[in-house]
């Protein structure tokens, strides 16, 4: 079984963005259901309908049928459906062994709570819909702002109230969330979910809304700030806890995730907490990557199982060669026998960007769930003889180790300035450029798009790191 899941790209780190197709993308995720994102652009959906035979969802105001996304084809029924809800309606009854969107027949109940949610967020709209406009990709951008601009009737510039009359709209919108965080109350206290412990349709709305705001204001941002402090700080709890069918953080499981997504290949996605990483390789057999320093066997992720082979491989570099040698008639990571050449490349790469690690190895334990954030510091802290918060130099020493990071980076730079075109080997991107860009772009989700070192980093070498996560966009996305 493999869902095609229609989404709208973005210029976002996420690339995923728009809360109504996060609907969709946590349902999927939550479920366990193998997909493949396919990206329509804005004035692209209409015409990408139609011709698959999707139906509209909606009316224009002339009474002109209107196609929006989410969308989504079964292949193993055939089905082509659009509307976040009628996706999610149709996974809970083709596919009721996987855990429920509405559980206890509360279909009803969970789609008058979220016309409720909805409603207190009125005040939201004049602040976001900017923001969207900015991360958008250029063809898109240009049909959201004239679309937007010709319903509110000003330009996306006026639409945004300052001064005394924005801090007014601000708190009308916080107020509006004070109501739903009051809905929440009623469970009891008994988990950070509607229904208690167990998370359900209207909580993965919550939700979507939640890291659509997190990504068009920042993570750094004061509207973000603002929204994960309210209301005991239950909006970033309720993010937290669905962390797991959000997205992947790890530079070395961003290789194989885009390899997959490469070639091509429909995966499921299991998720190991750090301390648990041992016992669950061991349990599945699936072999160490390497030695610790008492001379027991390590064992790292990312690993798969391909169950058409019965094979479990763990390391990203024999992950690749598994996929290219496994799946001739897909994309090849490592073409015109150049494994060793590769390999060497990443571990010249790695070696040039050292520098970075005391910079991002303090804020990695913010990203992790309290199990992994603790085992996190407490391995980091034994290895490296000192608290996490030491980590990073500071004044002329942090200056100066930044510095050689960038150094280090410009000398890649000046390997990838010796091809003919935007990846190493040309036009056609390979192992190389995926290692580099999961570095890159867990640089960019770490420190936050918003950051100065972000900033930096995007601003070096003519802009070279942000060119070639945006080559290679369409290929970052977590599935299930």
């Amino acid at each position: 079984m493999t869902i095609i899941f229609y989404d709208i790209p973005s210029a976002a780190p996420e690339n995923a963005w728009s809360p109504n197709t996060w609907k969709t993308r946590f349902a999927l995720n939550y479920k366990g259901i193998p997909y493949k994102t396919e990206w329509v652009e804005y004035p692209d959906i209409e015409a990408h309908c139609i011709k698959l035979g999707i139906d509209a969802t909606q009316k224009k105001a002339d009474g002109k049928p209107l196609y929006t996304l989410p969308a989504i084809h079964d292949t193993s029924t055939g089905a082509y459906i659009a509307d976040s809800l009628k996706i999610a309606e149709y996974l809970d009854k083709t596919y009721p062994d996987t855990p429920r969107l509405f559980p206890n027949n509360t279909v009803g109940l969970q789609v008058a709570f979220v016309e409720a949610f909805v409603s207190n967020l009125s005040a939201l709209w004049q602040f976001a819909l900017p923001a969207v406009n900015k991360i958008l990709n250029p063809s898109s951008e240009a049909y959201f702002r004239r679309t937007r601009e010709a319903m509110f009737g000003k330009t996306m510039e006026d639409l945004t109230p300052t001064g005394e009359a924005g801090a007014a709209e601000w708190a009308k919108f916080e107020k509006g969330l004070g109501n739903v965080n009051e809905w929440y109350n009623k469970n009891g206290g008994k988990g950070p979910f509607l229904l208690g412990e167990t998370p359900s349709w209207g909580d993965l709305v919550v939700a979507s809304y939640l890291i659509w705001l997190r990504i068009i204001f920042g993570a750094e941002s004061r509207q973000w700030k603002d929204i994960s402090s309210w209301h005991g700080g239950r909006w970033k709890t309720l993010l937290d806890s669905l962390k797991e069918y959000q997205s992947s953080w790890s530079g070395n499981l961003w290789r194989t995730r885009y390899h997959l997504n490469f070639k091509g290949i429909p995966y499921k996605t299991e998720w190991v907490e750090y301390p648990d990483i041992e016992p669950h390789c061991i349990k599945l057999g699936i072999p160490p990557t390497s030695t610790k320093a008492d001379g027991t066997p390590a064992f790292t992720l990312p690993a798969i199982y391909d169950p058409a082979t019965g094979v479990y491989i763990s390391d990203s570099f024999r992950i690749a060669e598994y996929l290219d040698h496994t799946y001739p008639d897909t994309p090849p990571l490592l073409p015109q026998n150049t494994q060793a050449l590769q390999a060497a490349f990443t571990e010249a790469f790695n070696a040039n960007i050292a520098a970075v690690w005391d910079f991002i190895h303090p804020i990695i334990p913010s990203r992790l769930s309290p199990r992994s954030a603790a085992y996190f510091r407490r391995t980091r802290e034994a290895a490296a003889g000192k608290n996490m918060e030491e980590f990073t130099p500071k004044g002329e020493e942090g200056v100066a180790q930044w510095a050689r990071f960038k150094e280090g980076l410009e000398r890649v730079d000046a390997w990838y300035a010796k091809s003919s075109g935007p990846f190493l080997l040309g036009d056609a991107p390979s192992w190389a450029d995926f290692v580099v860009a999961a570095r890159v772009g867990w640089c960019k989700n770490i420190f936050g798009e918003e950051s100065w070192q972000w900033k930096d980093i995007a601003s070096w070498h003519g802009g070279r790191w942000n060119a070639l996560l945006d080559n290679l966009k369409q290929y970052r996305t977590v599935e299930a």
